[in-house]
C-alpha cells in the first residue's frame, strides 16, 4: 500500500471516529493562542464546549474610487474552523450570522475570486456580551463590524 493510500485510509478512519465522538457528546478543544504560537495545543475530551453567536458584518469598497465593491469573498476564519464565507452585494456590504464554540480572535479575510483586487484581512477580537440567566454553556453574543478599502493589482 502506498503512502498516499496510507494517508488516506487514516483521515477516513479520524473522521469515523471523530463522528462517533461527536454523537456521544465529546468535543476537543485547540487553544486560540496556540494558532498564534504562544502556548501549546490544549485538547479536552468529554468536556462540553460552550457555545457562541456571532454577527460579522462590514462594507468593502475600492480604495482609490471609493466606490463599493460586489462579489467580493469574505471568510471568517477562527482557531476551531470557518464560517461558511459570503460574498458582497451590489452595494458592497456583507453581513454572516453563525453559532459555534466560542474563540477570543477571529481573522475575517476579503478575496476577490476575478482577481482584479488583492486581498485583505483582518484580524479582530471578539468581545462576548451574555444575557443573564443563560445556560452557563452559553457564551453570548459576539457583533463585529470591519469595513475593507481593497486594492487594485
Amino acid at each position: 500500500m502506498s503512502n498516499c493510500m496510507k494517508t488516506r485510509v487514516l483521515r477516513g478512519i479520524n473522521v469515523v471516529i471523530a463522528a462517533i465522538l461527536s454523537f456521544l457528546g465529546f468535543g476537543c478543544s485547540k487553544s486560540i493562542n496556540h494558532m498564534y504560537g504562544e502556548n501549546p495545543a490544549e485538547v479536552m475530551y468529554g468536556v462540553p464546549i460552550p457555545v457562541a453567536e456571532y454577527e460579522i458584518s462590514g462594507k468593502i469598497t475600492d480604495e482609490t474610487s471609493n466606490k463599493p465593491i460586489k462579489n467580493i469573498r469574505v471568510t471568517v476564519k477562527t482557531a476551531v474552523g470557518n464560517f461558511e464565507g459570503v460574498s458582497t452585494k451590489y452595494n458592497g456590504s456583507y453581513d454572516m450570522l453563525g453559532a459555534g464554540r466560542s474563540c477570543e480572535r477571529v481573522n475575517i479575510v476579503a478575496e476577490d475570486p476575478s482577481g482584479v483586487y488583492a486581498p485583505d484581512s483582518a484580524q479582530v477580537e471578539l468581545v462576548f456580551e451574555q444575557e443573564k440567566g443563560l445556560d452557563p454553556m452559553y457564551s453570548g453574543k459576539a457583533t463585529v463590524h470591519q469595513d475593507f478599502q481593497l486594492k487594485k493589482k
